[in-house]
């Protein structure tokens, strides 16, 4: 047993280090994925508590620089309504992180960061307690569309029922010129062009 191993919970803001990863998957940065696992093993327990703001053992942290996990505690200060109001952006969110997690080790550079990019505001959304609009959403979709292919029929349809469509009706408009917004110079793969 370790001095870490006996040290107290560390109060972040989950929202906090979810935007950060989505920032890091549209840059591509290394260590995005140490973000995007720690997200995953910090959402279940937000999901359980209906809060923004988890208490978590120090060693889920371990792997972030100290200066991160002082960023993550000092954003706790900042949240102005830690309840969850908006289950379907968390359900999202949970599905997407999984979804980048799948795309990082597939190594589909162009759907990753279409997708960080495609969801970086939803975590500021949950974390300020706003209820969500999918009429907001259609540009961030129509980025994410750009690599339709790459990704799950789990997150077709969350990214879809974001923007208040079925994933069949985006498929139908992926064919339309013009639809899908091309954010980043990198090609979809060969079997979705």
């Amino acid at each position: 047993m370790t001095a870490h191993d006996d040290a107290p919970p560390v109060s972040i803001d989950a929202m906090a280090l979810a935007y950060e990863a989505f920032q890091g998957c549209r840059g591509f940065l290394p260590g995005t994925e140490v973000l995007l696992a720690i997200v995953d093993q910090i959402l279940p327990l937000v999901a359980r508590t209906a809060t923004t703001i988890v208490a978590v053992p120090p060693t889920w942290l371990g792997a972030l620089l100290p200066d991160v996990v002082e960023m993550l505690a000092r954003a706790v200060q900042t949240v102005r309504a830690p309840a969850v109001t908006a289950p379907q952006v968390l359900r999202t969110i949970a599905i997407a992180i999984r979804e980048l997690l799948r795309l990082w080790s597939a190594g589909e550079r162009g759907a990753i960061r279409s997708l960080g990019y495609a969801l970086h505001p939803l975590p500021s959304l949950v974390r300020a307690g706003e209820q969500f609009d999918p009429k907001y959403f259609g540009f961030n979709l129509r980025v994410a569309a750009f690599h339709w292919a790459a990704y799950s029929a789990d997150a077709q349809h969350a990214l879809a029922a974001l923007a208040g469509v079925d994933p069949a009706q985006v498929a139908e408009r992926l064919a339309r010129p013009g639809f899908v917004v091309e954010m980043f110079r990198e090609a979809p793969a060969r079997e979705e062009r």
